[in-house]
């Protein structure tokens, strides 16, 4: 116990030149005021929202994810930045990376779940499989996944270390020569860093691998659900243009055939009169001829027919807006994604660069969704007249 207590060492990290750093710094500052209040807007406007649509959900959560990063890992990643790593505790140092490591899947899976949802609102209308109490536990338990992934990455970093891991630096005690890191249990470093103190190097590997899978796998599903759905679309508008050409055609040849009709026929008929029915109670009832009954059921026909239109095209639009929300979270994470993977040189301004993502979804909002805008203005309309 006497040498595990005395067992401390000033391990500096690898870190990125200060030029480097300043920029993560002031980019990240900028990211954080942006996402905060963009993504505090989009919280604000959803959350007045009457209509309980699962879109909403699923938005409101992306959006709440986005805020919590902007407002709260942002700054903690600036600061960590500001002390490259050092950090004088353990549990800030695993607070942070359960933070990081948990809000990446987190994001991932509520893309997947988005694309399942247009999915089945665009192909699927009529089954009603995702309802909105089903969307809320499906966002509690993504959460909860992400929450222990982050669990797990935290527990593997501290500001201690094996003495196995330090050996190749060759440092030993600076007060006490005759104590070197071999005979430690563990050494304090004073550093934030990777460690095999809790889990195996085994495990840590085939974790590094799981983990890393996960943005691949949402990556593969949301865009194959996207393919899906455009290939849907496609086939339904081939298959309705193809209907209104042979309606088209079929109305040619009626009226053709229509205009070689005899002439004798009186074309001064009375139409058919209407009638009216009194029944015992003495309410009467207007019968309309069979013709405007006819004309009736059309136009009922013709505004359901609208109405599904119309929520169709809604849909469309809304699988459009969020497709560009799935393809700007890959842009944003797949470099960071390879320099994890030692693909590609890591680059620690544009490795923190995946962060934009966390910013740009109101923006996205805001110039793909009309009525979103027009909620904006009234939000903004309220605040200038209460001044």
């Amino acid at each position: 116990m006497e040498n595990q207590s005395n067992c401390t060492a000033g391990i500096i990290p690898q870190a990125g030149s200060d030029f480097e750093n300043i920029g993560v710094m002031c980019m990240l500052s900028v990211f954080s005021v942006m996402g905060t209040f963009g993504n505090g807007l989009v919280i604000y406007v959803y959350s007045k929202k009457r209509d309980k649509l699962t879109s909403n959900v699923f938005i409101m959560g992306l959006a709440l994810t986005d805020f919590t990063t902007s407002l709260l890992i942002m700054p903690y990643t600036v600061v960590f930045t500001f002390l490259e790593e050092k950090v004088l505790f353990d549990i800030p140092c695993k607070i942070f990376y359960f933070l990081v490591t948990s809000n990446v899947p987190l994001s991932a899976f509520i893309m997947v779940a988005i694309a399942v949802d247009r999915y089945l609102c665009i192909c699927h209308p009529f089954l009603h499989l995702l309802t909105v109490p089903r969307a809320k536990i499906i966002l509690l338990l993504q959460l909860v996944f992400a929450g222990i992934l982050g669990l797990i990455t935290a527990l593997m970093h501290s500001v201690y270390a094996l003495p196995e891991e330090l050996l190749d630096l060759d440092l030993e005690y600076p007060y006490h020569k005759n104590i070197s890191f071999a005979e430690c249990e563990s050494v304090y470093t004073g550093t934030c860093k990777h460690t095999s103190r809790v889990f195996s190097v085994e495990f840590n590997l085939f974790y590094q691998k799981v983990y890393s899978s996960f943005f691949l796998i949402s990556l593969l599903l949301v865009f194959t659900l996207y393919i899906m759905i455009y290939r849907y679309v496609t086939s339904r508008r081939a298959k309705r243009q193809k209907q209104k050409n042979a309606k088209q055609f079929s109305t040619t040849m009626v009226q053709t055939e229509a205009s070689q009709i005899d002439n004798s026929k009186d074309s001064h008929d009375h139409p058919h009169p209407t009638k009216v029915e009194v029944n015992e109670n003495g309410v009467s009832t207007t019968l309309l001829p069979p013709d405007h009954q006819e004309e009736q059921v059309r136009r009922q026909r013709k505004s359901v027919r609208e109405k599904r239109d119309h929520n169709a095209l809604a849909n469309i639009k809304t699988a459009l807006m969020l497709f560009v929300v799935a393809v700007v979270f890959v842009i944003a994470y797949l470099p960071p994604w390879l320099m994890a993977l030692m693909v590609v040189q890591y680059v620690k301004f544009v490795f923190y660069s995946y962060f934009v993502y966390n910013v740009v979804n109101p923006f996205i909002y805001a110039f793909m969704n009309p009525t979103f805008r027009t909620d904006l203005t009234k939000v903004f309309g309220k605040c200038l007249k209460k001044k």
